[in-house]
């Protein structure tokens, strides 16, 4: 194709589209169009460069969703709305001989197609062309009369410095090592980009300039897979730190982790390393996305990163949901893994690319009409799923592990059991991956193998000690005990609950005979009716409690104390255990919820004038003690007033410590 020389051009970046949140930034302008800025200018063009990108989206239009299009969804542009280019259009200073349309995702085509038909009605003798880093297979019978298609690069305009000047300021900067990709994952299309370095020294250079002009918080790298060739990036890092640029570094598009070394972590944290992906869809060893590495390279990276001084809040883990039939097992997976290692889950419903393998195996599906094949669009799930997968992303959205209770609503019931395994099973998994001797499938099947012998759960079975004389309406003690014990079954849907309320149970004070039996002074045939009911009583207590693998104890404050059924219940236990038995409880778990009208310092804590009168704490924390079980974790409900309404917001905020506590429970 010959290039224009002495021509007037309008060009025009396409941003990104998107639905519902954003899952990802996606307001910058793609380095590529700038270089093409820089291309046409010194072939002796005039440009005007049209910027519709932005940080904040527009609404743009309805589009069916679902295998079926039953439904419709609200498209989102990531930049300013169809309108603001009608407007820039109509105000140009020069008739254009020429229109550039850049498209960088081919599911966002249509929004390009009315691009160029804004053009088409304003100069109709210009020529129109439409080209991007992902149009490829646009599907020629869809294009408009009279637009090109260009579906190559550029070498020329690949190898140019990307013009800034067509901002007054950038936020961010941009910069840009290599082209194309060397894999060939099951749903990418880069590799059809034939693999090119590009000059460090010259995107160092150009990085430079933009830091001293506008000192922008970012520069975001723009290649598909930066690792790629070795040592160019290492030497670009080698020349940022020295120009003591303090901007950070972002890799929006990510690391191929098994080739990160430890040398090329340390010099990245140093140099800044900001928000940036690490892959971590490849978990399970069944996975047939064609990555060369698997999730134990991301945990090795993510480890070493944050042992370097990296934040892992600051790592968006990717993952791919969407597929017919797909292993969701693997994408709980995915995700808890990303939680436990303390990084930002980053879920991506699939988007089908014209030439990779996934849209040969899916797109007779769908129909090979690009703008149908938007991810969030779900365009391979049945339109009577579709709401399922809405709430399943908004679950998998969640950041941190303390929200997960609140979120759980979100999950179908038949996916809550899966998640729950696969998040029982992170934290083990992280500590095999660690001690891998190697990334390959086969390391991946002996931890998925050594992880599966684990088949029972913690926390089995819980013990629930209520001490409350109040009804289940009335009672604040019982209210959050409740919530407790929901939430848990939600963690463990197969979780054994045994309930003790003291007050309903033939609680009698210890008399003679029971100290008697406990000290072997008598035995069991040797003392009344009334004493072995009261021992079998005190077995049958402790047996429950043995049986337990946690135990919570909830109770509102009695007389600065633990109310004196509850007393009772506890000393039957200590004292059969202690001088009967003469034995301890394997230490576990213990919840102390308590419910009081006042404030009183914690243990620990600094204490306040009034510290003294609430010996609550201290003796649940003794008789735990003795009994061997441990120090509680306390949950504290306080200024429950029981002469007033319980107010909505100080009901929340209890239940939400509730919730945090409850992480111990699910990841300790």
């Amino acid at each position: 194709m010959r290039w224009p020389s002495n021509r007037k051009i309008v060009l025009v970046s396409t941003p990104p589209t998107f639905t519902g949140s954003r899952l990802c930034p996606l307001e910058q302008v793609p380095i590529g169009a700038l270089k093409l800025v820089s291309f046409l200018k010194k072939r002796g063009n005039t440009v005007r460069f049209l910027d519709m990108h932005g940080d904040k989206p527009s609404p743009w239009k309805l589009k069916p969703s679902g295998l079926g299009g039953g439904g419709l969804k609200l498209l989102n542009v990531m930049g300013r709305p169809v309108r603001y280019l009608e407007r820039l259009a109509d105000g140009l200073d020069l008739a254009p001989d020429e229109v550039w349309i850049s498209c960088t995702f081919t599911f966002d085509l249509d929004l390009a197609f009315e691009y160029a038909e804004i053009f088409r009605r304003r100069f109709p003798g210009a020529r129109l062309l439409l080209g991007g880093d992902a149009v490829r297979d646009p599907g020629a019978h869809r294009v408009p009369a009279g637009l090109e298609v260009f579906s190559g690069r550029i070498p020329e305009a690949d190898a140019a410095e990307p013009d800034f000047s067509v901002r007054k300021k950038w936020k961010y900067g941009l910069f840009s090592l290599s082209l194309g990709c060397m894999n060939r994952c099951a749903f990418c299309s880069i590799w059809r980009d034939k693999p090119a370095r590009l000059d460090e020294a010259a995107a160092l250079h150009y990085v430079k300039a933009l830091y001293e002009r506008d000192r922008p918080a970012n520069f975001w790298n723009w290649d598909p897979n930066v690792l790629m060739f070795s040592g160019g990036l290492e030497r670009f890092l080698d020349g940022y730190i020295d120009a003591g640029i303090k901007s950070r570094l972002c890799f929006g598009k990510g690391f191929q982790p098994n080739l990160l070394t430890g040398r090329l972590i340390t010099k990245l944290v140093k140099a800044g390393l900001g928000s940036s992906t690490f892959p971590i869809e490849s978990s399970s060893s069944r996975s047939g996305m064609l990555k060369p590495y698997t999730v134990i390279s991301t945990i090795k990276a993510l480890e070493a990163a944050r042992s370097a001084g990296f934040d892992p809040k600051s790592a968006q883990t990717t993952f791919i949901l969407g597929y017919p039939g797909e292993d969701l097992a693997s994408v709980f997976r995915s995700f808890s893994l990303s939680l436990v290692l303390g990084a930002t889950p980053a879920p991506f419903p699939v988007f089908l690319f014209p030439g990779t393998s996934d849209y040969r195996r899916y797109a007779a599906r769908r129909g090979a009409e690009p703008g149908r094949l938007h991810g969030s669009l779900w365009p391979l799930i049945g339109d009577g799923s579709v709401e399922k997968y809405d709430r399943l992303l908004e679950f998998l959205l969640t950041r941190d592990i303390e929200a997960i209770p609140g979120k759980l609503d979100l999950l179908a019931p038949e996916l809550r059991g899966v998640f729950f395994r696969e998040f029982e099973r992170a934290g083990r998994f992280v500590e095999l991956a660690r001690a891998a001797k190697g990334d390959s499938r086969r390391e991946l099947e002996r931890i998925e193998k050594e992880i599966a012998m684990k088949k029972v759960p913690r926390f089995r079975k819980l013990l629930s000690v209520t001490a409350s004389p109040r009804s289940d309406a009335a009672s604040r003690t019982k209210l959050f005990s409740r919530h407790f014990l929901a939430r848990l079954k939600e963690f463990y849907p197969g979780a054994r609950i045994t309930e003790v309320d003291v007050f309903r149970e033939k609680l009698s004070f210890i008399n003679e005979e029971f100290i008697d039996y406990a000290f072997h002074r008598k035995s069991y045939g040797q003392v009344s009716r009334k004493t072995r009911d009261l021992i079998d009583l005190a077995e049958k207590f402790i047996g429950q409690i043995a049986a337990s693998d946690a135990v919570l104890i909830s109770t509102p404050m009695w007389s600065l104390s633990i109310p004196s059924p509850l007393k009772a219940y506890l000393e039957l236990v200590a004292t059969l255990m202690f001088y009967r038995h003469k034995r301890t409880f394997p230490k576990k778990p213990v919840f102390a919820l308590l419910t009081r009208e006042g404030n009183y310092a914690r243990p620990g804590a600094d204490a306040s004038k009034d510290a003294f009168i609430n010996v609550q704490d201290r003796t649940l924390s003794a008789i735990c003690g003795f009994l061997g079980l441990g120090e509680p974790q306390f949950i504290y409900a306080e200024n429950t007033r029981i002469t007033e309404e319980l107010p909505a917001d100080l009901e929340a905020a209890i239940k939400a410590s509730i919730n945090i506590s409850l992480r111990r429970v699910l990841n300790p």
